[in-house]
């Protein structure tokens, strides 16, 4: 028996560690990005108050506060410098992305062998040895792979793993099409004989939650909406104006960096020049005054801040786009039909149909049968995956049952 697969690499290459100085600032700025979104966002969409603080995490506030202040201070002194900064910062953040990418491409090759004394040999960047008693199961997942300075998400693949007795998990294969990666870890579990599973995925729900998934639906307070027949189910997602203020939360926080970076970037200065102001009065022993209407309004960008900014809502405009795309699913005996903004996508056999609720990475929905495989994401929140599911599943119930019923009347006559 032999299987020959491929992996991706996750050495860190050279350049990271020159990078990493970089990619440190751009972490923190990311830091206190999603802080703010989570302070902000989370009142306006839950209706969330912040925790009172301990003494403790006063002091943290207050130290990071004196940051703060000392890194607006450099801001309002090299204010003249930011164009040359961003466009090099750019070009260290793209040069990662690009460098990692080719890194990703170049995947490294996994031969698993049987020994004639029934141990697999497994030979890859790092070689393993194993009885074969010691292998309990073939199990699939989706996972994440982020370039290796600045951290930025390149790509999702499906990674095939072994899970061995001791509980550990060596990868063996990898594919970016869910139906090829099923396939191929379906046919690598038959060939060894062992079960093959998902990792960090629910096919049952407790019936707690479905019992308080339905009450809810009835109330009209879900995300998904259905219109049925006794021979059509269209499912379909659908906003409510309370969702408005969470939509624009999940767009900024997932694609508004750039633009973040941008307007902290003016606002530091304008804060540092104040700051510089107040050190500078302070000296010469005059009267301080303070004027903080300068601070939020006139923001004014040069020629060469344009260009960044137009991108920045551009891709902050294409991110809320993908959410808020309509997701249709149509339901019938035979099959399942799933598109987007009414355009279809795929189509799915419903006998040998299944369904899959991913939990990790990030949430999705998988559904699939012997040819197709479909993943839906992009929903607004991650309570809708699970609603999206539910409803999937009843419906997959109420069609089954009715081809039972069919075939028990087709008996008798």
């Amino acid at each position: 028996m032999e299987f020959s697969g491929y992996i991706s690499d996750q050495r860190s290459p050279f350049y990271a560690a020159l990078l990493a100085p970089i990619a440190v600032i751009k972490r923190a700025l990311d830091y206190i990005r999603k802080s703010i979104h989570n302070l902000i966002w989370s009142e306006l969409t839950q209706g969330n108050s912040p925790e009172e603080p301990d003494l403790l995490q006063d002091l943290i506030n207050l130290m990071a506060f004196i940051l703060f202040c000392v890194f607006c201070l450099l801001s309002s002194k090299f204010r003249q410098y930011y164009p040359a900064i961003t466009l090099f910062l750019g070009c260290c953040w793209y040069v990662d992305l690009l460098l990692s990418k080719r890194i990703y491409a170049k995947k490294l090759p996994v031969h698993l062998t049987l020994t004639k004394d029934n141990y697999y040999q497994l030979e890859s960047l790092k070689s393993h040895k194993f009885h074969h008693s010691k292998l309990v199961a073939i199990s699939i997942h989706k996972v994440k792979i982020f370039s290796h300075a600045f951290n930025v998400a390149i790509a999702q693949p499906w990674q095939i793993i072994l899970v061995l007795e001791n509980g550990k998990h060596i990868p063996i294969h990898e594919e970016h099409q869910a139906i090829k990666a099923l396939n191929t870890a379906k046919d690598l579990a038959q060939s060894l004989e062992v079960p093959f599973n998902f990792l960090n995925a629910q096919t049952q729900i407790d019936q707690k939650i479905r019992h308080n998934w339905q009450i809810d639906h009835k109330l009209n307070r879900s995300a998904i909406a259905l219109n049925q027949t006794p021979h059509k189910w269209h499912i379909f997602t659908h906003w409510s104006l309370r969702d408005s203020w969470y939509a624009v939360g999940k767009v900024l926080i997932e694609s508004g960096f750039l633009l973040f970076v941008l307007i902290l970037s003016e606002f530091m200065a304008r804060f540092g020049r104040i700051i510089d102001n107040i050190i500078t009065i302070q000296r010469t022993q005059g009267i301080i005054y303070i004027n903080f209407s300068d601070l939020f309004t006139g923001f004014g960008f040069n020629w060469l801040q344009v260009i960044p900014i137009a991108i920045a809502i551009a891709l902050t405009f294409w991110r809320g786009i993908q959410i808020s795309n309509i997701k249709h699913l149509y339901l019938t005996a035979d099959h399942l039909t799933y598109g987007i903004n009414h355009k279809a996508i795929a189509q799915l056999k419903l006998l040998s149909l299944q369904l899959n609720l991913i939990n990790q990475p990030e949430p999705m929905l998988l559904l699939f049968d012997d040819k197709v495989a479909i993943e839906i994401k992009d929903l607004l929140k991650p309570d809708n995956y699970l609603e999206l599911f539910l409803t999937i599943d009843e419906g997959l119930q109420y069609f089954q049952a009715h081809l039972s019923n069919q075939k028990v009347s087709n008996q008798k006559v």
